[in-house]
């Protein structure tokens, strides 16, 4: 589409480069091998554009070079010269769109590879394209997801390339094939898409590139074996592609960075970034070229730092450098370095006047027939990005640290009864996955929402640290999650039917099934993605079918869920009931039971609409009902429970609460209440609020909340059997037919109706802390520290993302010499602080701070002697750090002022205090000079205490968490073994309560 002089603007200013003219040749288009000693980092020079882009560099290789380390021209008169990119700091600035439409018209055909879109050459260009071996259709190959379509064929059967390109005027740049495997996300098929320079139809005009060009992509064997670093190079050799534009999100301000930025001018040919990265910085220097532009990298992910941020540094760090230091002096040099490690993006388009699915090409809305023009909607953006979740797990499968921590333990979501159901077999994997939204800017409603999946094979701490992306929406309000989940469906069908193909680290070829787990999401998410009534309406429970009541609530009317006993449990909704009101729902055009019509959940393999979603209890108890009871405690002077008048001495109260080191935030005042997190709302249900609200909140009122936390408390710990998830079931049911009588029945919420089917939930897919939605609500907020300006805001995050993956494996062969260099890339990637402390491992335990030698006293000689140890000094230590968790000695807690870490609870029910952290040698007396093994052991003063809180005297339940201390019993020595779970030590200015964490694995 031509534009006038008028559309073209400002930007027509810059000054014009000469064209390039294209000659006639014949080119064998091959990968380029490569193999885990390759240096990742020094890559050839890559294809390379702008948004006005002048030049195109096209990669070619001669077939008999396929063992060679760079790709070689067959033709003398090829241009292999490079090309100018907009890229920012982390490499952003293209929006590749992958071309895919569905499978004879069907919308929602899965299992089928979407094919690329081909667009005629322009009339001024020719082109030849043949094959050298016939193709199968692609029907044959369900989970070749980004076969291009060239003629029909599929790209990765395509052998030879003849190109004819005329000296006339190249026109609009067209697609003619794409990369088959792409790292990390789904294949994208726009190798030789469309540049312009797009804006928001609000701010501007749009303009075009005067001149476009042919790019062409060297294919990958679809046969062939390739590991996460062949994956890499292919992606950066073939990136080239992609639609670059500089788009403006609605409402989102203006652009934050310079027109210079956006677009940078090429740098000399002299300027290429040197690639011998494995020599020393400088003489001397502690550090390689390829760590320092790691590490550099590393903190610039961490920080978020911005273009100018990242020339500031470079600049700031070429003064501290020796001259004729290699160094990039340029942010372009130094994102030159990581180009490529990302790919384009694969972008799916939406209606975006209905949200319906349109896909990767242009044509009509299934859903209101308005005809959408793909390269509008990216401009527009009206679309969201699509991840390879096979990609992420082979990278993830591929690390010989997390091979070694796959497992299926009994305390986990494999003890649920959906889990045990899943035809999993050896080496099998299946995810935790869902959705919730993250708002980016103060001043508009735009809002990102990531779709997150965690393994569950993983331990709980490793699996929140590798979340998976399986794509982003941003925009204003709630995704339609049909059009959103459609392309990621058809990769998890394929991926629980084919599997993923990873090589362990015996470098033996092994395939993992990928199932999906639990289903996690807030309420009003959940009814969209069943496509049943929200909560407001009749028959809006996702698990039963309680009609629901209207009642008069303030100046309006509300929607309870009221029950008063047992006989009135509504039946429970089961998958084939719901089927059925399905097809019923499409033949009457009428909503049934509250379903209005097939969901896109039921075309997902091994998924149960019913039981493969859960309650969550971040939303609906943490946000849900504890939040309101207490606001309802504090605000509603008309009721028998309000203690607003007590409001300063609750403060009191929770002024003196010291939590321990899991618990993220110091207790804050209620007067704050409104600004408390989800996390706070946690610890004032389980830990503050038994002892905050004791003798201030009534008593009926008071024993009534306290069913609420004993019913949680039991379904958070680290194991749940069935017992214990019996009595909490109990609690939960008695809990909710007491509340209309306390409350009233307008407060008869959706949330508290909820609490009901919580312990299915558990009874299905484990405890609470491991299907609940803080894994990713964390993540949601380090994805928000991504987005460093208005413009572009899910490229940012997708890029620097990637990025963060990506690094670490390219990382795998450096810092071999300094663990203090390790240690900081480690803990810029994965942002958490950088430890000051001294620290010691002994047999898997992290020993913290300075030791000191110490000869034993009396008492504990002899209960070393009663151990059978016979040394008589010993090294004792501040801090020990056991499967994560952080143990401190009561001198050391009394250093910290807001911190008590020196509380625990052993295995053997007992609660006690730790006196010192002690080192013993098994084998002789020279602790401080020997090499023998070596042992760390507690001594500690075992507390009297006693349970005081009896939720359901008639059952017998009491709260097992909660002990009044009595005072000391008896000092003794405990092995690290013994211990069972941290303590949070209230002290509330009257009463001494010792809580007992749950568990020690859902860390804030």
């Amino acid at each position: 589409m031509a534009s006038s002089q008028s559309e073209i603007g400002a930007i027509s200013k810059k000054k014009k480069r000469p064209r390039r003219k294209y000659k006639e040749g014949h080119f064998n288009l091959c990968h380029m091998p490569c193999t885990l000693s390759d240096n990742l980092l020094s890559l050839p020079d890559r294809g390379r554009r702008k948004h006005n882009f002048r030049q195109t560099k096209t990669v070619i290789s001669d077939r008999q070079d396929r063992d060679t380390d760079s790709f070689q021209s067959t033709d003398s008169d090829a241009d292999v010269s490079g090309v100018d990119s907009d890229i920012d700091m982390y490499g952003i600035g293209r929006v590749g769109s992958a071309s895919h439409h569905d499978h004879d018209g069907d919308a929602f055909a899965l299992g089928l590879g979407p094919s690329s879109r081909s667009n005629p050459l322009p009339p001024s260009t020719s082109a030849s394209i043949t094959w050298d071996s016939s193709s199968d259709s692609m029907e044959e190959d369900p989970s070749n997801l980004s076969s291009a379509k060239i003629r029909h064929q599929p790209i990765h059967e395509l052998d030879e390339v003849h190109v004819h390109i005329s000296d006339g005027d190249c026109g609009q740049t067209r697609r003619n094939g794409k990369l088959d495997k792409m790292p990390l996300l789904s294949r994208s098929s726009d190798d030789d898409s469309n540049s312009s320079t797009q804006q928001n139809p609000n701010s501007g005009d749009n303009t075009e590139s005067e001149e476009d060009a042919l790019v062409e992509s060297s294919p990958l064997d679809e046969d062939d074996q390739l590991n996460r670093h062949d994956l890499l190079v292919h992606s950066s050799s073939s990136d080239d592609d992609t639609n670059s534009s500089t788009q403006q999100n609605p409402n989102s301000g203006d652009n934050t960075e310079s027109e210079e930025d956006a677009l940078e001018s090429s740098p000399l040919d002299s300027d290429q970034p040197d690639h011998d990265l494995d020599g020393l910085l400088y003489p001397d220097a502690q550090v390689t070229k390829k760590e320092s532009l790691l590490l550099i990298m590393a903190h610039c992910l961490r920080h978020g730092l911005t273009h100018e941020g990242l020339s500031s540094l470079l600049q700031l760090l070429q003064f501290h450098l020796p001259r004729d230091t290699f160094f990039p002096v340029s942010k372009y040099l130094f994102n030159k370095h990581f180009e490529g490690f990302c790919g384009p993006l694969d972008c799916h388009v939406y209606c975006g006047s209905c949200q319906g699915y349109v896909g990767t090409d242009g044509r009509p809305c299934s859903d209101c027939g308005k005809v959408i023009h793909y390269d509008d909607s990216i401009t527009s953006g009206n679309y969201f990005i699509i991840f390879s979740i096979s990609q992420q797990i082979k990278i993830l499968l591929e690390d010989p640290q997390i091979q070694n921590k796959l497992s299926k333990s009994s305390d986990n979501v494999h003890s649920g009864l959906c889990y045990q159901q899943l035809p999993m077999g050896e080496g099998d994997l299946s995810v935790t996955w869902g959705s919730d939204g993250a708002a980016v800017f103060s001043s508009s409603n735009f809002s990102i929402w990531p779709l997150q999946l965690m393994i569950n094979e993983l331990p709980y701490a490793v699996r929140r640290k590798h979340i998976l992306l399986g794509g982003l929406w941003f925009g204003s309000g709630k995704p339609r999650f049909d059009s959103f989940l459609k392309p990621v469906i058809q990769e998890m069908n394929i991926m629980s039917s084919k599997g993923v193909s990873w090589v362990d680290a015996g470098l033996n070829p092994r395939n993992s099934k990928v199932f999906p787990g639990p289903l996690t999401c807030d309420s009003v998410a959940r009814c969209q993605l069943q496509n049943i009534m929200q909560f407001n309406g009749k028959y809006g429970c996702s698990w039963c079918l309680h009609p629901g009541e209207q009642v008069e609530k303030g100046r309006g009317h509300a929607n309870v869920y009221p029950l008063t006993n047992l006989e009135e449990l509504p039946r429970q909704r089961d998958e084939r009931a719901f089927k059925q009101d399905c097809h019923l729902a499409v033949e009457t055009n009428t909503t049934v039971n509250g379903v209005k019509g097939p969901s896109i959940i039921l075309l997902l393999f091994h998924f149960n609409i019913i039981s493969g979603f859960v309650v969550d209890y971040m939303h609906t108890v943490c946000l849900g009902v504890v939040r309101a009871l207490t606001f309802l405690w504090l605000e509603n002077t008309e009721k028998p429970c309000y203690i607003g008048n007590c409001l300063s001495m609750l403060n009191e109260r929770l002024s003196h609460i010291r939590p321990p080191a899991e618990v993220m935030r110091i207790a804050r005042s209620l007067s704050n209440r409104r600004y408390w997190k989800a996390h706070e709302w946690r610890a004032w249900l389980l830990h503050y609020s038994p002892s905050v609200l004791k003798h201030v909140l009534p008593f009926t009122y008071y024993a009534h909340w306290m069913t609420l936390v004993t019913a949680v408390y039991i379904l958070s710990k680290n194991c749940v059997d069935h017992t214990m998830i019996n009595q909490a079931e109990v609690l939960l049911v008695k809990f909710v037919l007491e509340f209309e009588d306390l409350y009233g029945k307008e407060y008869m919420t959706y949330n508290v109706h909820q609490l009901i089917h919580m312990a299915d939930s558990v009874r299905n897919w484990g405890p609470l802390w491991s299907i609940s939605c803080y894994a990713f609500e964390s993540m949601n907020h380090k994805l928000g520290k991504m987005i460093s300006g208005t413009q572009y805001v899910q490229v940012q995050i997708s890029k620097k993302f990637l990025l963060s993956r990506i690094l670490p494996h390219i990382a795998l062969d450096c810092f071999q010499e300094s663990e203090s260099q390790r240690n900081f890339f480690e803990s810029s990637i994965n942002h958490f602080p950088l430890s000051k402390s001294i620290q010691r491992d002994v047999s898997g335990i992290l020993l913290r701070g300075a030791p000191k030698l110490l000869r034993l006293g009396n008492n504990e000689g002899n209960l070393l002697q009663q151990l059978g140890y016979t040394c008589e000094t010993v090294l004792c230590y501040s801090r020990v750090s056991i499967r994560g968790v952080t143990i401190t000695t009561d001198t050391h807690t009394h250093k910290r002022r807001k911190r008590i870490d020196c509380y625990i609870s052993l295995k053997n029910g007992t609660v006690a205090v730790v006196k010192r952290i002690i080192l013993v040698c098994l084998s002789c007396n020279e602790i401080n000079s020997c090499s023998c093994e070596k042992t760390c052991m507690l001594y500690v003063s075992v507390l009297k205490i006693r349970s005081i809180f009896v939720v359901d005297r008639q059952r017998s339940i009491t709260h097992g968490g909660l002990h009044s201390v009595k005072g000391h019993k008896e000092y003794r020595l405990c092995s690290l073994t013994e211990f069972e779970s941290k303590v949070a030590f209230i002290d509330t200015g009257k009463d001494e309560v010792l809580s007992i964490l749950p568990n020690i694995v859902d860390q804030d």
